[in-house]
């Protein structure tokens, strides 16, 4: 080996040595993954509303076939039975590949259990009893299958607050986990209408609780609120810089191709972290035109722009590769 061979050699080795410890020092706020909105959601033979034009694979291709690490559920109370149900509009649009939510967290669990070293999977619930089924009168439910399925693979609002006086102080002074703290979790939380927050919160805290809950522009300053969804804007800047997870829902059938593009880049570059849409693939009626969710590497999670070094690497994000 020539003395340039030899050099090239060691500093080929210490630049992957510090690729790795970067990565390893990576946090939860610094990388941008993929997601669906209506994660279940099956196009019905007949479509009551432009809306309702997407299909998409089950929860198991999208995590293996796509890359998706973030997803959205819809949860119903049933009219008869125990099981809480996911589906979008009863009867209109009503046809999902999971019907119980047991079976949906079912399925995101076999396929984490045979990939262990994964980022953290994001899932947004929101409740739907507007859209179907009785009225919650309490989410425990939820908390209770939750964590009946998946035990302490979830992150909860308690790992992260520890002896913090508010789970807000505590993602401000240390911020989120290192992404190697949290490969094989998953991080559930709570869409709200005007009630979800005052249902779900205990004295203005979500200690105990198995989500995390979206805030809001008038609650961005609450104790609790450390997650969001919004567009790129004043209040998404705002909610950046008290370190928030942002989260945006950016397609649907009823934009063309290329407001879908503009709003994707538009959502990457302002460091949105979490990127659904209902289109995330080339097959047919999971693109709209050539447009589906996708990154500029072949990787299921990015370096986020605004929060993550130059020198962060997509590729060694995710440790679970798809095809």
């Amino acid at each position: 080996m020539t003395l340039g061979t030899r050099a090239f050699f060691w500093l080929f080795l210490g630049l992957s040595s510090m690729a790795s410890a970067q990565v390893h020092d990576l946090r939860l706020n610094q990388i941008q993954v993929k997601g669906t909105h209506n994660s279940y959601h099956q196009q019905s033979l007949i479509a009551f509303h432009p809306s309702h034009k997407y299909t998409h694979l089950s929860l198991t291709d999208q995590l293996e076939k796509r890359g998706i690490r973030a997803f959205e559920l819809d949860v119903h109370r049933p009219s008869f039975g125990s099981n809480l149900l996911v589906y979008h509009i009863a009867v209109i649009d009503a046809k999902t590949s999971c019907k119980k939510f047991k079976d949906c967290l079912q399925e995101l669990k076999n396929w984490s259990d045979q990939h262990p070293d994964h980022v953290t999977i994001f899932v947004w619930i929101e409740i739907k009893d507007a859209t179907g089924g009785p009225k919650f009168a309490n989410f425990d439910r939820v908390d209770e299958e939750i964590r009946d399925v998946l035990g302490d693979q979830v992150l909860t609002p308690d790992a992260i607050q520890k002896n913090y006086e508010s789970l807000q102080a505590a993602v401000q002074q240390e911020g989120w986990p290192q992404i190697a703290e949290t490969r094989g979790k998953f991080m559930f939380m709570l869409d709200q209408d005007e009630r979800n927050a005052q249902v779900y919160l205990r004295n203005d805290s979500l200690q105990g609780r198995a989500m995390f809950v979206r805030a809001s522009e008038e609650t961005l300053n609450s104790p609790w609120a450390v997650v969001t969804k919004t567009g790129p804007g004043s209040f998404h800047a705002k909610a950046m810089q008290k370190n928030f997870i942002v989260s945006e829902n950016i397609c649907s059938p009823e934009l063309t191709a290329a407001e879908c593009y503009s709003k994707l880049e538009n959502a990457r570059v302002a460091g949105t972290h979490i990127l659904m849409d209902d289109f995330e693939g080339d097959e047919k009626k999971q693109s709209n035109g050539d447009y589906y969710i996708r990154f500029d590497v072949n990787s299921t999670a990015n370096c986020n722009p605004q929060t993550a070094s130059m020198t962060c690497n997509s590729f060694e994000i995710d440790q679970e590769s798809f095809r």
